[in-house]
């Protein structure tokens, strides 16, 4: 696993035009492959990306021992947590990720396998046909746990297509988290791209696989090109700071977040000012 991070990484730190693509042949409204292509400063942007997703796997494990209940955890519970050593709902083992990182691991997984063999500067390939196929397969293997709107959408969907219409059925009010959670490799992926609109469509086609609510689609892009101005600004001594301004200026965009939510009546700008 740590070698496809690694691959994944490298395709980041090499000079590669990142395309998506949806490869749905029985689909006529497919859009034929869309190609972005932007260089950025490459200086020590594989350690970056590394970091970016190894750091949300572990603050998956850590996490996951503390989702028990809706309260605030205490000082005991943090401490135990940080070891890493388990528990939690599902009793997860001592190091072990919960389904967030599994599914974080199928975008890695379709991210290298689709483009292992292309050479150095090919474009990048981030096929959407093939990480719905990787969800699928990774529920049909029973895992250990996973969220009833994400097993809906994608338990009997092996495109992109199938699973955006089962999510339309059956999640349109969906809430959870479970989108974002699982993002991470795809906001690396993104990080490339030249413009927030491209960054928003390439999120919302891995978000719409489960989650038809405009909401938590506009709240997930809106992370994502915050992890895009961070991997861009990382010498900035604020870009703490700057990250967040940048998160709030987007949310106030209505081509970017303006969507209220039909089902809670709040949008992006409301949730990031209650931050």
């Amino acid at each position: 696993m740590l070698k496809d991070i690694g691959d994944l990484a490298n395709d980041y730190a090499l000079d590669r035009s990142p395309t998506l693509v949806y490869t749905a042949p029985t689909n006529k409204n497919t859009r034929s492959a869309l190609t972005y292509i932007q260089k950025i400063e490459r200086d020590g942007v594989r350690d970056r990306i590394f970091g970016l997703i190894l750091g949300a796997f572990v603050g998956d494990c850590a996490g996951a021992s503390l989702d028990v209940d809706s309260y605030l955890p205490n000082d005991l519970q943090i401490v135990h947590a940080l070891k890493l050593a388990g528990g939690g709902r599902s009793s997860i083992g001592p190091g072990q990720v919960g389904c967030s990182s599994e599914m974080a691991i199928n975008i890695i997984n379709a991210i290298v396998e689709t483009n292992k063999f292309t050479d150095a500067h090919s474009e990048n390939v981030l096929d959407m046909d093939k990480v719905a196929q990787n969800y699928n397969q990774w529920l049909l293997g029973d895992p250990f746990e996973y969220d009833t709107g994400v097993k809906f959408a994608l338990k009997s969907a092996t495109t992109h297509a199938e699973a955006k219409e089962n999510s339309l059925k059956m999640n349109k009010n969906s809430l959870t988290n479970a989108a974002l959670a699982r993002i991470m490799p795809l906001a690396a992926w993104a990080s490339t791209l030249e413009t927030g609109a491209e960054v928003k469509q390439a999120v919302i086609s891995d978000v719409e696989l489960s989650h038809a609510n405009t909401v938590v689609q506009e709240m997930v892009f809106v992370y994502c090109d915050t992890i895009r101005f961070l991997l861009s600004n990382f010498n900035d001594e604020d870009r703490a700071q700057e990250a967040f301004s940048h998160a709030q200026e987007l949310s106030e965009r209505p081509e970017f977040a303006g969507s209220k939510s039909n089902h809670s009546g709040f949008n992006c700008q409301e949730l990031l000012d209650k931050a």
